[in-house]
């Protein structure tokens, strides 16, 4: 997780959600203290699972195993993980930042922009992902 990203749309679209619903995390920077406060806080150590680095060659069997991929950048200049994600079948949901709404065709892609941050991302017409 990098400087440039947020933890609070992950706690808020996580809690919408199915209580049994998982969340996958891979990276790791100056955000991972925030992002293990917060699961510790609002008790999310059974659905937040933190995979730390994901090296290049294992980034499409991380992919493969979840549905929708949700990027929280703040700034994105292009966003190949989106695009990597994409590629893997995931439905994606991002902030509207930077480059990101050129990367996909709209029936591939739901915005949140980055102020919404109170609010929850995904709504409950997505949980069929």
């Amino acid at each position: 997780m990098s400087t440039s990203s947020s933890v609070r749309p992950i706690h808020n679209t996580i809690t919408p959600l199915p209580h049994k619903t998982p969340l996958l995390t891979g990276g790791d920077g100056p955000k991972l203290i925030d992002l293990l406060q917060m699961r510790e806080k609002n008790l999310l150590q059974d659905r937040i699972e933190l995979l730390g680095p994901i090296r290049h060659k294992d980034v499409l069997s991380v992919l493969s195993r979840g549905q929708i991929f949700m990027n929280t950048s703040l700034t994105e200049a292009f966003g190949i993980a989106i695009l990597e994600a994409a590629c893997a079948g995931l439905y994606v949901v991002s902030t509207r930042v930077g480059g990101v709404p050129e990367i996909l065709p709209m029936d591939m892609i739901s915005f949140a922009e980055p102020e919404e941050a109170g609010k929850p991302i995904l709504h409950s017409s997505w949980h069929e992902y």
